[in-house]
């Protein structure tokens, strides 16, 4: 299984840092960052999938529905291979990634049980306590 995290500016290169940072084994972990202008990523991203299909990809996204998400949900019709998680903190790619690695795939079970035990670990923090 192939690893791809995609997103706007710099976010692609901090999650992958902060990942592969708490990973116990290191796991190649692919990125695309796009830029603010251009549709350069959508011939970059084609060109990933082809080059490691039929491989599986868990391709993660940051932003949900962002222009990437919205082209990557079109493509997943091309290219079966493809498995799409979008909206996703540093702490779920880490979730995902290590199931990926653990199972070689990813159930529905599997992915709803990754995306709560990660908002577990989201706490709201202000001076005047929780």
């Amino acid at each position: 299984m192939r690893y791809l995290i995609a997103g706007h500016g710099n976010v692609p290169h901090g999650m992958r840092s902060a990942v592969q940072a708490a990973q116990r084994s290191k796991i190649t972990i692919d990125i695309l960052s796009i830029k603010p202008s251009g549709d350069e990523y959508k011939r970059e991203f084609d060109n990933y999938v082809k080059c490691f299909s039929p491989e599986k990809i868990l391709v993660l996204t940051d932003i949900l529905l962002g222009s990437e998400t919205q082209y990557f949900m079109y493509r997943i019709r091309q290219f079966p291979n493809i498995e799409l998680f979008t909206g996703v903190t540093a702490s779920l790619a880490l979730a995902l990634i290590e199931l990926g690695e653990k199972y070689g795939a990813i159930s529905a079970f599997q992915a709803e049980m990754a995306v709560e035990s990660a908002g577990v670990l989201m706490k709201r923090y202000t001076a005047e306590g929780r």
